[in-house]
C-alpha cells in the first residue's frame, strides 16, 4: 500500500511539474506576424494590466528584425488538457526597439488577463547549463526546444550573447530562453544558417540569444527608441507611457 502511494505521488507531482512548465512558460509566448511582408515571429508577455471593463493591454518582448509598425499577434488558446485549440489575431503596436542589440517592445490588446513569463536579470549562469526556449517557429503554435549554454561573448564587459545547442527554425527569433527554474535569461535572435542553392538552411544545434540583461541596461540608458507618435493607437491607451519608467520590467 505504501508502495502504490509512493508512485501515485510521484505521478501527481511529474503532472503538475508539466503543469507549472505549461502555465509558465509556454502560455506567456505570442506568434507576431509581420502585415507588410507576411513572415512570422515570436514574442512573449511580460505585463498584462487591465485598462477598462473590456480590455487587458499587454506588453511583450520580441526581437527587433521581425518588428514592423503594422502587425499583429496570434494570441494561442489553449483546452482545458493546455493543449494547443486555436488561435485569436489582434492588431499590435511596436513600442520602442534597439536595432543594434536585436530587440523590440510590443503592445496588445487582449479580453483576458496574459500569463507572464518571469524574468532573471542576473548573469550568473554557467557553460554547460541546461536551458531550453519556446518559440513559433514555421508559422507553428508554441514547441519546446532543449539544449545547453555552449558559449558566454560578453561586449564591453558586460554580457550580450549567449550561445546555444537549441535547435531553432526560421519564425522563432524573439522568442524567450528559459533555465531551469522556468525564469527567462535570454532572446532568441540569431539562427546560423548555410546557403544551398541561394537557400538558407538552419545549421542544427547552434543559435545565439541576447541577454535579458540588456533589455534592462538599454531601458536605463535610454539606448530604446520609442514610437510614440503611432496614431493608430486607441484613445484609451494614451496612458500607455507608463512603460518608459521601468515598472514593467522591476
Amino acid at each position: 500500500m505504501i508502495y502504490f502511494g509512493l508512485i501515485l505521488s510521484f505521478l501527481f507531482s511529474k503532472n503538475k511539474k508539466d503543469d507549472e512548465f505549461v502555465t509558465k512558460c509556454v502560455h506567456p509566448i505570442v506568434r507576431t506576424i509581420n502585415l507588410k511582408d507576411n513572415t512570422t515571429g515570436t514574442a512573449f508577455v511580460i505585463k498584462s494590466e487591465k485598462c477598462d471593463n473590456n480590455y487587458y493591454k499587454n506588453i511583450a518582448i520580441s526581437c527587433e528584425h521581425g518588428s514592423a509598425n503594422k502587425f499583429v499577434v496570434a494570441i494561442q488558446n489553449y483546452n482545458d488538457q493546455f493543449y494547443y485549440d486555436s488561435e485569436q489575431m489582434v492588431p499590435a503596436i511596436l513600442l520602442g526597439k534597439n536595432a543594434e542589440y536585436d530587440l523590440s517592445i510590443l503592445m496588445f490588446l487582449s479580453d483576458r488577463k496574459m500569463k507572464c513569463a518571469e524574468m532573471n536579470f542576473s548573469t550568473n549562469f554557467k557553460l554547460r547549463e541546461k536551458v531550453f526556449s519556446v518559440g513559433c517557429g514555421l508559422k507553428d503554435s508554441a514547441r519546446f526546444s532543449d539544449g545547453s549554454i555552449t558559449g558566454l561573448m560578453p561586449s564591453k564587459k558586460s554580457l550580450v550573447n549567449i550561445r546555444t545547442t537549441i535547435c531553432m527554425v526560421p519564425g522563432d527569433s524573439g522568442g524567450p530562453l528559459y533555465n531551469s527554474n522556468y525564469e527567462v535569461i535570454g532572446v532568441a535572435n540569431n539562427i546560423k544558417t548555410m546557403t544551398n542553392n541561394n537557400q538558407n538552411f538552419p545549421v542544427t544545434n547552434i543559435s545565439t540569444f541576447k541577454s535579458i540583461d540588456l533589455i534592462q541596461k538599454l531601458f536605463k540608458n535610454g539606448k530604446f527608441d520609442f514610437i510614440f507618435e503611432n496614431k493608430e493607437l486607441p484613445s484609451f491607451l494614451s496612458d500607455y507611457l507608463w512603460v518608459s519608467d521601468l515598472e514593467f520590467i522591476n
